[in-house]
């Protein structure tokens, strides 16, 4: 049990790593990154890790809102839902005009 606590609470971090990343990114360039390394470039050595996948964190535009999440321990995409641990923040709070952000992984 310890073991999978630790698991999710550093999965937590390294969701709010990725928001960050993904933030900092549009505060400097005026645009969301197309892909999570591009967000990672200048701000942290490498890309945070979903551990229960095993993956980098999962971002991606989703009509109005961008989401960063880990699939949790089911490891399966339940759309901000159920096991899913991470953020869904509206676009405009965002405030940019162009960026891709279809899907950054």
């Amino acid at each position: 049990i310890l073991m999978l606590q630790t698991g999710k609470v550093a999965t937590h971090r390294n969701v709010a790593l990725a928001m960050l990343a993904v933030d900092n990114f549009r505060v400097q360039n005026d645009q969301l990154p197309g892909t999570l390394a591009a967000a990672m470039d200048g701000f942290l050595d490498q890309e945070p890790v979903d551990l229960y996948r095993a993956e980098p964190i999962y971002v991606i535009r989703d009509g109005n809102t961008v989401q960063v999440m880990s699939f949790g321990p089911d490891k399966i995409d339940n759309r901000m839902g159920q096991d899913d641990i991470g953020f869904a923040i509206p676009l405009e709070k965002f405030d940019v005009n162009s960026g891709p952000l279809d899907k950054v992984d």
